[in-house]
């Protein structure tokens, strides 16, 4: 019930989506007939998480939160054939653009992912956050937590201004899990999480 998915035409307007998907253990099949255009397709994991395990922006499966299920997604032909499948750990959004009756010259039109990586992973002593090359452009200020998977913060650092796209995080005085990293820029959230020995 925490995921959602929708198409966005070329000016941004939600063309087609499905806000939940209420019932465990179906196989939701959605038709959406497109026109010639440009798109790009969301699915988001932002929605109101179980009040008895209130971790949320985990992807649709992920071994860290076995309670939530896991899922998958793909989008498909009118013939059936797989057109994109996508990883189900992928934290709080997934997106790619794509062209409905054009051949392009390029396989993608410069999708802007949302999920950033954090390695090494298992850590130690500490990590490496890395994030899209796009919250380093803005000017925006932003901000980099770490929660426990009860939901409790044990670290934040905040930015005026990103000046890499790679953040090492300390963990030395960490104990010993597995955490959820949140990256905030304006409306955009990026989430991952990580595992410390």
């Amino acid at each position: 019930m925490e995921n959602s998915w929708k198409i966005l035409d070329a000016g941004g307007h939600v063309y087609k989506e499905r806000k939940s998907f209420p019932t465990a253990n179906t196989l939701y099949r959605d038709t959406v007939e497109l026109y010639n255009g440009c798109f790009t397709f969301i699915l988001d994991d932002r929605g109101t998480p179980n009040p008895a395990y209130p971790l949320n922006e985990d992807g649709i499966g992920w071994w860290g939160n076995t309670t939530d299920g896991n899922g998958s997604i793909q989008l498909r032909s009118t013939t059936g054939s797989i057109l994109a499948a996508f990883n189900p750990d992928f934290g709080s959004e997934v997106r790619t653009e794509f062209t409905v009756g054009y051949a392009l010259n390029q396989d993608n039109l410069g999708s802007r992912p949302s999920q950033m990586k954090v390695f090494p992973n298992p850590a130690t002593d500490g990590f490496m956050v890395d994030l899209p090359e796009r919250f380093v452009k803005s000017t925006n200020p932003s901000s980099l937590e770490v929660f426990t998977l009860e939901g409790r913060k044990v670290y934040e650092e905040c930015f005026s201004r990103l000046s890499s796209s790679a953040i090492w995080i300390n963990s030395e005085s960490l104990k010993a899990g597995a955490y959820i990293v949140k990256f905030r820029q304006n409306n955009d959230l990026c989430t991952s999480k990580v595992l410390l020995k």
